[in-house]
């Protein structure tokens, strides 16, 4: 869809540049075939296949021996297996465009600039990431998000902050949530669940915490004393900038 759409769109707006999240890679071809510069954000982990270090996807140990290097290579090649249908649509395009076609995953990045949002201290050690591949730190700007009324007048005074949320993807599990609340009932502490959507009618949960369905993130951060999150990918970063503890 995007690369039939895309270009009539974009030339008739007048386009000059492009910002391109890193999964979509259709993006660059489309940058390629108007003749526009364009950059890539990794808005989710960065994907580089490099042999030094496993794929992100993967859950194996970093190690800088031959064999870890031949197990991630091995990986990388299944990478590029599962890529290679959606690599063979976008050439296909690239052939009609007489455009050069993509072999690697790797070539689907820009040369300009690579942005990623996880800090570089969290990543992998990589040795062949190239020159254009920046670390930035997290891309958080409240200003940009919904205003969410809030229960402010119910927080007790004195007393620390844990705020719990399991991300947009992994908040479908209602015993979690009773988990957490029976974990910090006993503690001298106040507890904010953001739930998401799907439990309108959650009976009540030990130790009375505030239960809303949508909460003002990054405010909550900035007077907690503790993150209680599913390791997703925004709702670590934001702990960390705004340096709360998280588990």
């Amino acid at each position: 869809m995007a690369l039939d759409d895309a270009p009539g769109a974009m030339s008739g707006a007048k386009i000059d540049a492009l910002v391109v999240d890193q999964v979509e890679l259709a993006g660059g071809t489309i940058a390629d075939y108007l003749r526009v510069p364009f950059v890539n954000l990794a808005l989710a982990m960065p994907i580089h296949l490099e042999p030094n270090v496993p794929f992100f996807a993967f859950n194996w140990r970093h190690g800088s021996s031959p064999l870890h290097k031949i197990r991630n290579q091995l990986g990388n090649l299944f990478i590029e297996h599962l890529a290679s249908a959606g690599r063979a649509a976008i050439n296909r395009y690239r052939e009609r465009w007489h455009l050069p076609a993509i072999l690697r995953t790797n070539d689907f990045f820009s040369r300009l600039a690579q942005i990623t949002q996880v800090p570089k201290e969290t990543d992998f050690p990589a040795t062949k990431l190239p020159a254009c591949f920046h670390y930035t730190g997290p891309f958080i700007d409240g200003r940009g998000r919904q205003l969410i009324d809030f229960p402010w007048h119910r927080f007790s005074a004195g007393r620390p902050l844990i705020y719990a949320s399991m991300g947009t993807l992994q908040n479908g599990v209602e015993r979690v949530f009773r988990v957490i609340a029976e974990a910090c009932a006993e503690m001298d502490a106040q507890l904010v669940l953001s739930l998401g959507t799907g439990f309108e009618n959650l009976a009540p949960l030990a130790g009375n915490p505030i239960v809303v369905p949508y909460a003002p993130q990054l405010e909550l951060l900035r007077r907690s004393a503790l993150t209680i999150t599913h390791g997703g990918l925004n709702t670590v970063l934001e702990p960390l900038a705004s340096g709360c503890r998280w588990l």
